[in-house]
């Protein structure tokens, strides 16, 4: 059995299932005029506990060494198939020790499902903090179609959505940063055929 397999859909499902429940308390929350601060911290507050109650104590307290090989994986193996080599060697392995004085209904695919949306709510916490500028503009223009909880590679501030929302919110702070980026590029045209100069200058 493919135990990454399993991670990964329960990982995805919760992240799926948790952004779409977040976006809708922030557009129930616009409606009343809440503060955009005042809602983020609620949410995350709300998302913590359920990690921190529901997952990460039971699991910390029944299944002490898993969830400390689990977050040093990266310490056991590198490359694509981290998750499927720790769940299929050192997790199980330890699973397997201390199994007969786990609950009687705590299989290894339900501790892995366990280990998946634990790690996903974490993921959304740390997510709902970075990406705090992104979900402003969103809850202040009502861009619920911008919304998203996803990972941006290339960073926030340089994605498309980002920079059109910016835009938007703020058209004369953007004007006034292309002139400024136009000023600075005419004046190092400047410097540059003067230094150019003075090298045409040596070489004569």
């Amino acid at each position: 059995m493919d135990y990454s397999e399993t991670y990964t859909y329960f990982f995805d499902k919760t992240i799926r299932i948790s952004s779409k429940l977040i976006k809708s308390t922030f557009i129930n929350c616009k409606t009343k005029d809440r503060p955009f601060h005042t809602v983020v911290n609620k949410v995350s507050a709300k998302v913590y506990e359920v990690h921190l109650n529901n997952y990460f104590n039971p699991l910390s307290n029944t299944y002490p060494n898993v969830i400390n090989i689990f977050s040093k994986r990266y310490d056991y193996y590198q490359g694509e198939n981290v998750l499927q080599f720790v769940l299929e060697d050192e997790i199980l392995e330890e699973y397997r020790k201390i199994k007969n004085h786990a609950p009687a209904n705590d299989t290894y695919p339900k501790l892995v499902v366990n280990l998946a949306i634990m790690e996903a709510l974490n993921v959304l916490i740390s997510r709902l903090h970075s990406h705090q500028d992104y979900l402003e503009l969103v809850y202040e223009l009502k861009s619920w179609g911008n919304f998203t909880l996803a990972n941006f590679p290339k960073g926030i501030k340089n994605s498309d959505k980002y920079l059109a929302m910016y835009q938007e919110k703020f058209p004369d702070l953007t004007q006034q940063n292309n002139s400024i980026n136009n000023m600075d590029n005419t004046q190092s045209n400047k410097k540059f055929k003067t230094i150019q100069s003075h090298i045409n200058d040596l070489s004569d």
